[in-house]
């Protein structure tokens, strides 16, 4: 059985040496100490390796292997996780040093809540801070709408229970795989924001994001198409509304990209 506070965090990498190290240090540098660090390499050629063999004693578990893709080897992780509560940090993003408690603590507070999420910083691949963003609280039709997933992946935890609910990541994605299980998991139980920064979230072009936008699109239809969002005079709706509350919010960032004062 799961230790109540066990926090896992699953870290799925392939050829990732460049900032593997530096996301392995923001996980065990949590100021919450029940934390473990789960990592599933997807059978790397650089020296992603030597930077798991660096830190295996303090790594709960780790295997170098193929896989089908990035969330077939999130769900090899994540059934290898023991905590109750549960997260995915990709190998090029970090957490703040208080991230992991501040979930914790939410979800002690709020017993009701399945997912929760937070803000997130942009840095570059240098890490330094690009931009802060801030998300609107979760409302399912309006999350689903929009064209790019309005939750902060790197921000996101959850109870262990989901699992036992809707089960794991589809990995017959390649992209989007992270949007449709927010989807199934915001669908069915109850998802919250906390409303401050929870991860920095790293830009970069050799990051899967920057270069499959087109297989994210492809997807982003397929979920709508499989969870049945046939009226689109009402997703329209919820997708321009949306988008103007998410730049209301962020008002001063989409000033300057107005400007062209940041791109």
């Amino acid at each position: 059985m799961p230790t109540n506070d066990l926090v896992s965090i699953v870290t799925a990498v392939r050829n990732g040496e460049k900032y593997l190290e530096k996301t392995i240090l923001s996980v065990l540098g949590q100021t919450h100490k029940n934390t473990e660090l789960i990592v599933i390499d997807g059978g790397s050629t650089d020296g992603t390796l030597d930077i798991i063999k660096k830190y295996q004693d303090k790594i709960v578990y780790w295997i170098s292997e193929p896989d089908r893709g990035m969330y077939d080897a999130i769900n090899k992780g994540l059934k290898r996780a023991g905590g109750n509560y549960i997260a995915y940090l990709n190998s090029d993003d970090l957490y703040f040093p208080d991230t992991v408690g501040r979930a914790v603590a939410f979800f002690a507070e709020d017993k009701n809540t399945y997912m929760v999420y937070g803000d997130c910083d942009f840095i570059d691949a240098d890490g330094n801070l690009l931009y802060k963003y801030r998300y609107p609280d979760f409302h399912w039709e309006k999350f689903v709408a929009l064209d790019w997933m309005s939750i902060p992946q790197p921000t996101v935890f959850w109870r262990r229970e989901v699992h036992d609910i809707i089960g794991f990541l589809d990995p017959t994605y390649k992209m989007a795989g992270d949007f449709e299980f927010f989807s199934r998991i915001g669908r069915r139980l109850r998802v919250s924001h906390l409303r401050k920064p929870l991860a920095q979230f790293r830009i970069h072009g050799d990051s899967l994001s920057a270069k499959g936008m087109e297989t994210n699109r492809q997807e982003v239809k397929r979920m709508r198409d499989e969870l049945g969002l046939g009226n689109v005079v009402k997703r329209n709706l919820n997708k321009y509304s949306r988008e103007i509350q998410i730049k209301a919010m962020n008002f001063p960032l989409m000033a300057k990209k107005i400007l062209g004062m940041i791109g």
